[in-house]
C-alpha cells in the first residue's frame, strides 16, 4: 500500500521549508489561542523594521541573463551585484556568468517556480562548486520582487518573485534586478506541475557581464553569441553564394590588376627601344656630318 506523506515537497527532500505547512499553521494558531500572540504575524510585523536594500549604485558590477521561455524570447534582466555588501556570494555569482567557466548559468533552466515567491534556477551537471559555501550577510533581505540570491552552496540561484523573507533563511542575498522587472511578472503567471516545475520550459539562453544598462557585452561574448546565431539552409545558401561572388570577383581583379601591370611594362620597354633607336640615328647624324666636314678639310688643304 503507498503511504501518503503530507509534508511538502521541501520537507520530504531534506530542503529548509520556504512557506508554512498545514502542520505549521495549526501550530501557529495553537500558539495563537495560548498566548495572543500569532507567529506568523509577528514576522510580518517584524518584516516591516527590517532595512531596506542598499541604495542604487551604477558602479556595481552588473550582469546580465537573458530568459527564454518555450520557444519565446522573454527578454533580458539586468541585476546590479552587492560585490560591496557580500563580496564573497557576489563574486561567485559573477564568476558563473563568465565566459567558458564550467558552473556557467548558461542554458540552465528553472527546475522550480513558487508562483507569488520566487523562481529557482542555475543547478547544472557541470556544477563543481569546489567547496564553495556561501557566506551569510545577515542585514541583506528579500524584501522586494527582484532580490537576486544564492543558496548555502552556491549551487541555486533565486530570484524573488514577491516579497519572499522567509528566502533569508535559506539563501543570501547578492543584488537585485536593475530591468527586466515585467519579464518576472509574466514569469510570475505562469502554470507549474505538482512538482513546481514549469508546464513551459523556461531556460537561461545567455549570460555575462554587462554594464548598468545591459547593453554592453564583452567581445567574447560577442563573437560567442554570434557563433551561436541559428542559420537556416536558404540563409547558409545565401551566405555561400556571396561568399563565393566576392571570391570570384577578387580573383578577377588580381588577374586585370596583373594584366595591366604587364601591358605597361611592355609598353614602357617599346618606348625605351624607340627612344634608344631615336638617339642612335641622331648620333649617326651628328657623327655623319662630322666625318662629311672633316673630309672637305682635307681635300682643301691639298
Amino acid at each position: 500500500m503507498t503511504r501518503f506523506v503530507g509534508d511538502a515537497k521541501d520537507v520530504r527532500e531534506g530542503r529548509k521549508k520556504l512557506f508554512p505547512t498545514t502542520k505549521d499553521m495549526k501550530k501557529n494558531m495553537e500558539i495563537y489561542k495560548r498566548t495572543g500572540r500569532h507567529p506568523a504575524l509577528e514576522g510580518n510585523r517584524n518584516s516591516d523594521s527590517l532595512p531596506p536594500l542598499p541604495e542604487r549604485d551604477m558602479n556595481r558590477p552588473h550582469i546580465f541573463i537573458d530568459v527564454q521561455q518555450g520557444n519565446d524570447t522573454l527578454g533580458r534582466l539586468v541585476v546590479e551585484v552587492f560585490e560591496d555588501q557580500a563580496p564573497l556570494a557576489a563574486r561567485h555569482l559573477i564568476n558563473r556568468c563568465r565566459e567558458g567557466t564550467t558552473d556557467t548559468l548558461q542554458l540552465t533552466s528553472v527546475h522550480r517556480l513558487l508562483p507569488d515567491m520566487a523562481m529557482f534556477f542555475g543547478t547544472s551537471r557541470g556544477y563543481k562548486g569546489s567547496g564553495v559555501r556561501v557566506r551569510r550577510y545577515e542585514r541583506l533581505h528579500h524584501n522586494h520582487a527582484g532580490v537576486v540570491s544564492l543558496s548555502g552552496d552556491g549551487s541555486e540561484v533565486a530570484i524573488s518573485l514577491t516579497k519572499a523573507l522567509s528566502l533569508d533563511s535559506g539563501y543570501q542575498v547578492v543584488g537585485r534586478v536593475h530591468k527586466g522587472l515585467e519579464i518576472l511578472e509574466k514569469i510570475n503567471e505562469s502554470a507549474v506541475d505538482p512538482d513546481d516545475l514549469p508546464l513551459q520550459r523556461i531556460t537561461i539562453t545567455s549570460c555575462g557581464l554587462t554594464d548598468a544598462q545591459g547593453t554592453h557585452e564583452s567581445l567574447e561574448e560577442a563573437a560567442r553569441r554570434e557563433a551561436q546565431k541559428k542559420e537556416t539552409p536558404q540563409e547558409a545558401a545565401v551566405r555561400l553564394q556571396a561568399e563565393s561572388k566576392r571570391a570570384r570577383d577578387s580573383v578577377k581583379d588580381a588577374l586585370q590588376s596583373g594584366l595591366s601591370h604587364t601591358r605597361t611594362g611592355g609598353e614602357r620597354a617599346g618606348s625605351s627601344v624607340r627612344q634608344s633607336a631615336s638617339k642612335r640615328s641622331m648620333l649617326a647624324d651628328v657623327l655623319g656630318d662630322l666625318s662629311d666636314d672633316e673630309d672637305s678639310a682635307d681635300d682643301s688643304n691639298s
